[in-house]
């Protein structure tokens, strides 16, 4: 009786194996396609994004691979994939030491590669544009044009909403 009491616990425990190695095979099956559609989405805009703040496009793709790498070591902490990889780009690029291009110099983004042919004569047009706003708004302008709302915008810029409205209102 003791045997076949142990057989049957050895059983059950087995099925349970199985199936917790069923449902963590799922699971990270999951999260991997998760992060590869995010990937898929937001690895363009968010070097452009960068581009936009001032990085180099180079320092920019460097960034973005950065913040995509932290992000699969964390994906499953991670909240809001967009706001989250944006902020850990900027840091990339701070902490590379490598700072934002400074808003009198001029880029040629058409002879950056690997960025190229991705980047229209509408991008090039709205980058030399925000390279001429203050730091302040032209911050707050690419965090509007990357589509946060401004609730979200004042939030990842430590602002009250009230000073980011006067500072697009200034723009």
């Amino acid at each position: 009786m003791f045997e076949a009491a142990m057989r049957k616990q050895v059983r059950s425990t087995t099925a349970s194996r199985d199936v917790q190695d069923e449902f963590a095979a799922l699971q990270e099956s999951m999260t991997a396609n998760e992060y590869a559609a995010c990937y898929q989405r937001e690895r363009l805009p968010l070097v452009k994004f960068l581009i936009y703040r001032g990085a180099a496009p180079q320092d920019a793709f460097d960034a973005a691979q950065h913040a995509f790498v932290e992000a699969w070591r964390r994906w499953e902490q991670i909240h809001n994939p967009r706001t989250w990889l944006r902020t850990v780009a900027i840091r990339a690029v701070a902490k590379a030491n490598q700072p934002t291009v400074p808003l009198n110099e001029q880029y040629d983004l058409a002879d950056s590669a690997p960025l190229g042919s991705q980047v229209s004569e509408e991008t090039m047009d709205l980058v030399a544009v925000l390279r001429r706003l203050p730091p302040l708004q032209r911050e707050i302008m690419v965090w509007t044009i990357d589509g946060f709302t401004p609730s979200e915008i004042a939030k990842e810029l430590g602002i009250s909403a009230e000073a980011q409205t006067r500072g697009i209102r200034a723009a």
